[in-house]
């Protein structure tokens, strides 16, 4: 099981623990908002619920364009 994340996942995880801790920071808001984003949409809430949401997600990814992608692959 390890070799295979490892096969699969190695470089961007290489990536990921050679990032700066404010830069960690960022990318895991974003994973974050983005569970809550889609979470969300599962479940029936108020207009102020969605549209914190909203706004958490959308300054988590404007957050995001400081990381530098310089390491990853397409």
């Amino acid at each position: 099981m390890k070799e295979a994340f490892r096969l699969i996942y190695g470089k961007e995880w290489k990536w990921f623990l050679s990032l700066a801790l404010a830069m960690k920071l960022r990318l895991i808001w974003f994973l974050v908002s983005f569970v809550m984003l889609c979470a969300l949409s599962f479940e029936r809430s108020d207009v102020l619920c969605v549209f914190a949401v909203v706004v958490n997600f959308l300054a988590s990814a404007i957050a995001l364009r400081g990381v530098p992608g310089d390491g990853i692959e397409e």
